[in-house]
């Protein structure tokens, strides 16, 4: 086993243990010299992470770098902190920030505590179970159980706390996600409320806890479930709080026209159509949303109300200069590009 030796304040001469690097599962042939230089020095776990250490290994790399660790000095540590990212800051002082190996305790504590502690809860472990939530409402084979089952760890996780400290412990479940807190719950509700509403509505509790600003959605999505359910009162007062709290959201009122075309108010249909067409000003966005709400008018047949709502909005136009970032053809949306439906989210976060 080669070593290399690194300066850090607090051990001048410490010790690496370094491995051979070879093909790892990630490298990228286009990589930069100083990225390939990294991997054949032994730093490829910088760009692959430690899946493949073992955990003596890992142990064996925490005590060069100054840190003395071992299975119960772990444990120890997890009960302590419960925070992985928290665990891996008290260790922040041994390296400078030009340190290669800096990047190594948040990973080394990652790794170890999937290992070692998969039964101590932590905001990095709860969002290892929402990404997963996530990727799998991406996906086409949703299941409404198991989406339910994920996200119910998610509101057992913060229900154990006051709720003064919600707020907090989403937040630092969000910095470890991939994917939009928000969006994972919205679409997660639209999968599985129809058949447990109940359990649709302690999400939402529990998210408008969390966070109050960005969650008016998730009443929009209770509204409906409320509406199919044929509680319709319900559905009204969760639609107007949604309407109180989001009023600049051109989904908000798509969301409305829904409900107003479900019980036979054409009139207020008609009204929210144009609200939601008058509030967005992105000619892309602006089709889309004419689009949604024409298969609304068509299916009700209400073509004459569609006519009456293109006769008192006029479209925006584009602009003047095409941008280069989006080619004209592509019609893949980002997960980060705002929603195509108009509301002012993120894709990820409403429709994606």
């Amino acid at each position: 086993m080669d070593k290399q030796t690194l300066t850090t304040p607090n051990n001048p001469a410490r010790t690496i243990p370094i491995y051979p690097a070879g093909p790892r599962k990630g490298d990228r042939p286009n990589s930069t010299d100083a990225v390939e230089r990294q991997k054949r020095d032994g730093m490829a776990w910088r760009f692959t992470g430690l899946d493949d250490w073992t955990t003596e290994r890992i142990f064996e790399t925490f005590g060069a770098l100054g840190i003395p660790l071992d299975e119960p000095r772990f444990r120890e540590l997890a009960l302590q902190y419960r925070s992985i990212e928290e665990l891996a800051q008290t260790w922040d002082e041994n390296f400078s920030v030009e340190d290669l190996w800096s990047d190594f305790p948040f990973l080394g504590a990652q790794t170890l505590w999937r290992r070692i502690t998969p039964d101590i809860a932590s905001p990095e472990t709860i969002a290892d179970v929402l990404q997963t939530c996530a990727d799998l409402l991406d996906g086409s084979d949703r299941n409404p159980e198991t989406v339910k089952s994920q996200l119910k760890v998610f509101t057992d996780y913060l229900t154990t706390f006051p709720e003064s400290e919600v707020p907090e412990q989403y937040e630092a479940i969000q910095r470890s996600l991939l994917t939009d807190l928000v969006w994972i719950c919205s679409t997660a509700i639209s999968l599985f409320g129809d058949d447990d509403p109940e359990e649709a509505a302690r999400v939402s509790r529990v998210v408008q806890i969390a966070n109050p600003a960005g969650s008016a959605i998730l009443l929009g999505d209770l509204g409906l479930i409320a509406m199919r359910q044929g509680r319709l009162e319900d559905a009204r007062a969760l639609l107007a709080e949604q309407v109180h709290r989001e009023q600049d959201a051109p989904e908000t009122y798509l969301t409305a026209a829904a409900f107003a075309n479900h019980v036979g108010d054409y009139e207020g249909m008609v009204e929210h159509a144009v609200k939601a067409l008058t509030l967005e000003t992105d000619p892309n966005y602006w089709n889309t949303i004419y689009t949604r709400l024409a298969k609304m008018f068509i299916a009700s047949e209400r073509s004459d109300d569609l006519e009456a709502v293109k006769g008192r909005v006029r479209a925006p136009r584009a602009p003047l200069a095409p941008t280069a970032s989006v080619p004209a053809q592509s019609t893949r949306i980002g997960r980060n590009d705002p929603c195509p439906c108009g509301s002012g989210k993120k894709y990820k976060k409403c429709h994606g």
